[in-house]
């Protein structure tokens, strides 16, 4: 099959350009829509973040990064030897991932900061979905580890987990989701 541009004027139920028969929605939309995506430019995480960016300036970034569904600024808040990186080692990969649901885009609408801890080269972020939500039975969290480029914070890894509400009688501390220190 060769790889095909398609302009607004193809449908998603119309046959697909690249001759293979099916309907458009059903071969190559998903993957023109994910070459789309990847060529947006927005300013780069380097424009943004230098030396003397603190954990919470990079919290704001990613935050606003998510608000505008800018995923390929997000991608770029990741660092690029890091184990996120293995396992999504391109952009598309990223989007792929979130297309799918396989993963979701970092700090989307919902999720708040909870915690920030430095621990030797690693800054933790703790984001938490529902901490305030009294219909909630589970909490959603991410949990980043930032470290230091050479030219400022990025995501080194992603976790997510889920906790029952019930566990906790106060907003949820890293030692209360078994998140040990790294000198211990």
């Amino acid at each position: 099959m060769t790889e095909t541009t398609v302009g607004k004027s193809v449908g998603r139920n119309d046959k697909c350009p690249c001759g293979s028969g099916k309907k458009y929605k059903k071969c190559c939309l998903q993957a023109n829509k994910l070459k789309q995506e990847a060529s947006k430019t927005s300013r780069s995480a380097a424009d943004l973040i230098d030396k003397d960016t603190t954990a919470w300036s990079f919290y704001k970034l990613l935050r606003d990064g998510s608000a505008q569904n800018i995923l390929n600024f997000l991608y770029d808040l990741t660092d690029e030897k890091g184990p996120f990186r293995q396992r999504f080692p391109t952009p598309e990969s990223f989007f792929k991932g979130v297309s799918d649901s396989d993963i979701r885009a970092f700090a989307t609408k919902g999720f708040e900061l909870v915690r920030i801890r430095h621990d030797g080269d690693e800054t933790l972020i703790l984001l938490g979905k529902g901490l305030d939500n009294k219909q909630t039975q589970n909490l959603s969290f991410e949990l980043f580890r930032l470290k230091d480029a050479g030219t400022g914070l990025r995501i080194w890894d992603v976790e997510y987990f889920e906790k029952a509400k019930s566990e906790f009688n106060t907003t949820p501390r890293f030692e209360d989701l078994n998140i040990a220190w790294s000198w211990n």
